[in-house]
């Protein structure tokens, strides 16, 4: 976890001293407890925007890698006007 801006640094602290694994709501509860520190806790002070961030594993990043190259060649020879290369799945 990390804050940037006014504050941040007492805000990062809070992070670290209260730091625990969590998923889903607790996370934004934990979030919002390090900004109600340095602001008042309402709506009309603090916005918040969760994203549902994951490590992938190798086996699943060399999947995608394939995907992502099959698509480039494919666009490649649309652009030359060939048939595109067949799917290796």
């Amino acid at each position: 976890a990390n804050a940037i801006g006014r504050n941040s640094k007492t805000i990062r602290e809070y992070l670290e001293k209260n730091f625990e694994e969590t998923s889903g709501q607790d996370t934004v509860k934990l979030a919002l407890k390090a900004l109600m520190e340095t602001v008042e806790g309402s709506s009309k002070n603090i916005e918040v925007a969760s994203t549902g961030l994951r490590m992938l594993d190798d086996e699943s990043v060399d999947k995608i890698v394939a995907e992502v190259e099959e698509d480039k060649k494919a666009q490649e020879s649309a652009k030359r006007g060939g048939v595109p290369p067949a799917s290796t799945s």
